[in-house]
């Protein structure tokens, strides 16, 4: 009679060692498999001292794990210092074992046969080494045996390799129908897949990709609500910063306006008209930010002095209204000495 299997795990066992598996052994069971050692550092505790020792995995090393796993007893957690294993209840037993690379490391991985897929996720083996000193640490150069292999929870537990965790499962139906041609043929139905799905706390992510989640018609608004796709995300920061920088633009010709009114505001008291012409044709050729009374005064004070410099330094005298001129004169003069200040001014900046 032929065992249908199904896989439930990212990596799965092998067909070969399956098929290696006896039928009556796998039948009706789940096949778990951990990695029990792999290439590099682990950090497992002596039973002499009770100390950490790092020991460096040589790849022969790791092959020697594989060969002497098969058929040794695992265990619900560790005895307290022995390896002795009397009176010691047995969860499983190591049914296969192979070698596979994972993450780049050669890995020495069992396989066990359990009613249920067991909620200890990770192991570590209780075994007998030689191994050397060499530097800081330690160099294994050989395993004599493996006495057992201690489960345990992650979250409970910390194993000597840090890659010594369960890594597939697949369960082994038993057919028990038969098609008209008469071939084995397994049926299972909606409810088993629910079951089995609860039970393992199989979660979506692990089956279905987002786009594919989004298609579910029962919570496809719920996700759209909080889900936002990266075309959608792009599109929105683009609109955001066009805004962004539309406002920037806008702020900065308000501030400015408002700016502009201030300053001619503060000009209608103690300066001239070519003063005042001066220094707010400066302003709109400026870049002044500070709207500010304080940065206000600046301007002006830093524009006068320019203005004075100009009109000293060309003989154009700044004059007030002296010496009894009738308003007529004095209109005439006051035009002529503006016209003259911005030809002054318009020669010393190349606009001329």
């Amino acid at each position: 009679m032929k065992i249908t299997i199904q896989a439930f795990s990212v990596r799965e066992i092998p067909r070969r060692v399956l098929a290696s598996i006896p039928e009556a052994v796998k039948r009706g069971k789940t096949l778990v498999a951990y990695v029990i050692g792999q290439e590099g550092e682990s950090r497992p505790t002596s039973l002499n001292d009770r100390k950490t020792l790092p020991l460096s995995w040589p790849a022969k090393a790791i092959e020697k794990l594989a060969d002497l796993a098969r058929g040794t007893k695992l265990f619900k957690n560790h005895q307290e210092g022995t390896n002795d294993n009397t009176g010691r209840s047995s969860v499983g037993e190591v049914v296969a074992s192979y070698i596979d690379e994972i993450g780049g490391k050669l890995s020495a991985i069992v396989v066990a046969p359990f009613d249920k897929r067991p909620d200890e996720d990770v192991c570590s083996i209780e075994a007998n080494i030689d191994f050397r000193e060499e530097g800081r640490g330690f160099i294994v150069d050989a395993v004599s045996a493996i006495t057992g292999i201690a489960l345990g929870k992650s979250e409970e537990e910390t194993p000597a390799f840090s890659g010594a965790r369960q890594i597939a499962a697949v369960q082994c139906f038993t057919p028990h129908q038969f098609t008209s041609q008469g071939s084995n043929r397994m049926e299972i139905t909606f409810k088993d897949v629910e079951e089995f799905v609860r039970e393992r706390k199989v979660w979506p992510s692990q089956l279905f990709d987002i786009k594919t989640v989004l298609q579910d018609n029962e919570f496809r608004e719920t996700f759209k609500a909080k889900y936002v796709s990266p075309e959608d995300l792009k599109r929105v920061q683009d609109d955001y910063e066009a805004v962004k920088a539309q406002l920037s633009t806008y702020q900065k010709k308000e501030g400015r306006s408002k700016g502009k009114e201030a300053l001619e505001s503060k000009l209608k008291e103690n300066t001239t008209d070519a003063q005042r012409e001066w220094i707010l044709r400066e302003w709109d050729k400026s870049n002044n930010s500070d709207f500010s009374d304080a940065g206000l005064d600046k301007f002006i004070q830093e524009q006068s002095k320019e203005y004075e410099y100009i009109v000293k330094k060309f003989g154009a005298p700044n004059k007030s209204n002296e010496g009894g001129k009738s308003p007529e004169e004095e209109r005439r003069e006051k035009e002529e000495e503006e016209i003259e200040i911005e030809d002054l001014a318009a020669s010393m900046l190349g606009a001329k």
